[in-house]
């Protein structure tokens, strides 16, 4: 028996492949603010150092493939040359470690650069004519928290910025609960598109933040 020579190489089938979500997605991010706060000098330090944008876009990798946590993200990197090529990185080239993704999102936690961000995209988005804007909805998405849960009465009531306990219905009707955040969108009906949000603890009720969302 022998082994049968491949007919083209990793990067030959790359760049015939249709584009996938996340390479669509990742084609129009406005990169102008994110690299003034990370001019192209910064963005690599030593032999072994990543771009921010790499690492920028492998953060959002993880919500586009619907990656449970950063262990999950830093696994599906190792496992997945494709994925690794689309965010820039060599098939062979070893990848960030969590400890590496985990000191970037406290940098950019930081900094209003993803807010500053949004607004320029929603921006361009309404000049493209994919969001209209004359008719919106509310709506909110559970976002869970890191932090070990713990019961209402060790919860700090003076403090926004601290998670909470937090109950919605789902798509189906069932009653879901969950201990973090909650994101409210004001959102474009004719495209499903995000215009304005605002995270809170997640026992804030919609209507609470529904004048500040308009």
């Amino acid at each position: 028996m022998y082994r049968q020579q491949s007919l083209i190489t990793l990067d030959q089938f790359y760049e015939i492949k249709p584009l996938t979500k996340l390479e669509s997605i990742l084609s129009f991010i406005d990169y102008l603010l994110f690299e003034e706060v990370f001019p192209y000098d910064s963005h690599k330090r030593g032999p072994k150092g990543y771009s921010k944008k790499q690492l920028f876009n492998t953060l959002i990798a993880m919500q586009i493939e619907q990656l449970s946590d950063i262990k999950a993200l830093v696994m599906r990197l190792k496992s997945d040359p494709v994925l690794r090529r689309s965010l820039g990185y060599d098939y062979i080239e070893n990848t960030p470690s969590s400890a590496t993704l985990n000191r970037f999102i406290t940098l950019l936690s930081g900094t209003d650069i993803l807010e500053r961000t949004f607004r320029r995209m929603v921006c361009k988005a309404r000049k493209l004519g994919l969001i209209d804007g004359t008719n919106v909805a509310i709506d909110a998405s559970k976002l869970t928290s890191y932090e070990h849960a713990v019961p209402k009465s060790k919860i700090p009531i003076d403090d926004s910025t601290f998670p909470n306990w937090g109950g919605k219905l789902d798509t189906n009707g069932n009653f879901i609960k969950w201990f973090g955040w909650k994101m409210h969108a004001l959102v474009d009906t004719y495209s499903g598109l995000p215009i304005s949000y605002i995270i809170t603890p997640a026992n804030i009720a919609d209507v609470d933040v529904a004048e500040k969302l308009i």
